[in-house]
């Protein structure tokens, strides 16, 4: 590929590694493009490995270099949609408390960068289906000091939707108590308000994936004074909590990613995702 080696060669010089190179169609328009990852890689004390680099995009109209951020925790990866796209995600080193994904795939001959790109964290898990981790502060409230602390990570369902050719947020709906019995099998929100704990949201999401919000208030002379917000994640189509074995669950009370789910947080404003 011509424009691919005038593009290495042009910028070679500027670095020590080609550290990554895909040549693929991505959007399934019988023309090849590539991504390629110019940089260097950079291991700290303690072996931890990140690389600086120069993301470019290589196609029939030459070559550019993408507006990327320039630092990655490692080499990009791919997500394979269907029989007709796919999209390339490179995790950033933005922060050091949260994984900000940068999500690229061609459209029309062009890398286009998705309007869910350096939102959140991408974690690929085959075929159509996706999740963005969304950290916030949102574990427990201080009632007295009106202060909202302690860093989640929660994960929200995605997929590509191959007959609009876009990926979507799975929408979810606000279920009942007895919606979710009939959904797991068992008495879930009759187990959380037996421990004396406050039920929230249950939000049924597309995915099939069900989220358990719940709080559990301390009080001090009769005033509550505390709240820590928890959730259980239950799976409809594996009739168990949401990738058990993984997550080592033994029972609903560990059966979530702390804090608190919202419905819509990832519809999409601008770019950024809205509460």
């Amino acid at each position: 590929m011509s424009e691919y080696s005038a593009c290495v060669s042009e910028t070679l010089k500027n670095v020590s590694y080609v550290l990554f190179v895909d040549y693929d169609d991505y959007d399934h328009d019988d023309i090849y493009e590539a991504f390629v990852l110019l940089g260097r890689s950079h291991e700290d004390t303690y072996g931890d490995v990140t690389y600086e680099g120069q993301l470019w995009f290589v196609g029939g109209g030459g070559c550019e270099r993408l507006p990327s951020y320039g630092w990655y925790r490692h080499t990009p990866e791919q997500m394979k949609f269907g029989e007709s796209r796919k999209y390339l995600y490179l995790h950033t080193d933005y922060c050091v408390t949260a994984t900000i994904s940068e999500l690229w795939t061609v459209e029309g001959g062009k890398p286009m960068e998705s309007a869910f790109s350096r939102i959140n964290c991408v974690t690929y898990r085959g075929g159509n289906e996706f999740e963005l981790t969304a950290d916030g502060y949102d574990h427990f409230y201080d009632v007295v000091d009106d202060l909202h602390v302690g860093h989640t990570w929660k994960p929200y369902f995605f997929h590509y939707v191959e007959s609009e050719d876009k990926i979507e947020p799975y929408e979810g709906v606000i279920i009942s108590k007895e919606e979710l019995k009939d959904l797991c099998g068992q008495d879930l929100a009759a187990e959380i308000e037996a421990e004396g704990y406050v039920l929230g949201d249950i939000i049924c999401w597309g995915s099939r994936i069900v989220t358990v919000n719940y709080s559990i208030p301390e009080e001090k002379n009769g005033e509550i004074v505390f709240i820590t917000y928890e959730n259980i994640i239950w799976d409809c189509d594996a009739k168990d909590y949401w990738r058990k074995e993984e997550r080592h669950v033994t029972s609903w009370k560990d059966a979530g990613e702390e804090g608190s789910y919202y419905l819509g947080y990832y519809d999409i404003n601008d770019g950024k995702p809205c509460l």
